[in-house]
């Protein structure tokens, strides 16, 4: 490790070290996973997100649009793919981790900038699945993963509602005033297993009835046994794939609909 990395860790504040641990993260996770982008557009995309011309950001969009991607293609392979790459780079020491925490939140402003079009894009559709709520408890940092999967699940036919750096008090009473069939929680941090726990008993006791409750994220790439440590009913980090294991299946359509009893 460089001194320059060294000297980066010394000094940064104690906020940093979990952002460090997530970049960390995304690069082990690019290096056991299969990307759908085309690597010409990806280190494009890469590059935009390190200019400091915000309107980088902009003629990559428009290049995109005319390659034929669509915004769903973005949010969903190019904008997760980007951020692994980054955090590679930062564990390579080809990136300061400065500008790699720059480029990031760079990603989750387009992310937030193309949901919305991706959203309309799927307006005429009726909403036929579940109802879903997504945790980004407070003072995990690593919103990009559950802000994709919040909008792969809209896109499908889930009603998801994102609740981001929360306090677990906010969490307790927004499950106690509506019935969700699954409640999903985005961790990356496994030093705060206990606080993942006790968010899972407080959903347990303020819910309204019995809701299946899944872990995932970054924090699913420790070797860990988080199913057992948290107490939740599931641990996936797909979001489709929780949905089964709840016993939420998919139609033809494509859009997730509760399973029928028997």
């Amino acid at each position: 490790m460089s001194d320059r990395k060294i000297s980066q860790r010394r000094h940064a504040p104690k906020v940093d070290s979990l952002a460090e641990r997530v970049l960390m993260t995304l690069a082990d996770e690019r290096a056991n996973a299969l990307s759908d982008a085309r690597p010409d557009v990806l280190f494009s995309l890469c590059s935009a997100i390190r200019d400091y011309d915000p309107s980088a950001r902009d003629v990559w969009r428009a290049e995109a649009k005319m390659l034929g991607l669509t915004d769903e293609e973005i949010c969903d392979v190019y904008i997760p793919e980007a951020a692994r790459v980054m955090g590679d780079q930062w564990c390579k020491d080809e990136a300061s981790f400065a500008d790699v925490t720059i480029a990031v939140a760079r990603l989750q402003g387009m992310l937030r900038d193309l949901m919305p079009a991706a959203a309309q894009a799927n307006a005429n559709k009726v909403v036929t699945g579940p109802s879903v709520l997504m945790v980004v408890l407070e003072r995990d940092y690593h919103t990009l993963g559950a802000g994709v999967a919040a909008a792969q699940l809209r896109r499908s036919g889930v009603s998801c509602r994102l609740l981001m750096d929360k306090p677990l008090k906010v969490v307790a009473e927004e499950v106690s005033k509506s019935s969700y069939d699954a409640i999903m929680i985005s961790a990356s941090d496994g030093e705060r297993l206990e606080h993942i726990r006790e968010c899972i008993l407080n959903i347990r006791k303020t819910a309204k009835q019995h809701v299946p409750i899944i872990v995932g994220g970054s924090l699913l790439s420790q070797k860990l046994d988080i199913k057992a440590l948290t107490g939740a009913d599931h641990v996936e980090s797909d979001p489709k794939r929780a949905l089964q294991k709840c016993g939420l299946i998919v139609s033809n359509q494509g859009a997730p609909r509760p399973r029928k009893k028997v």
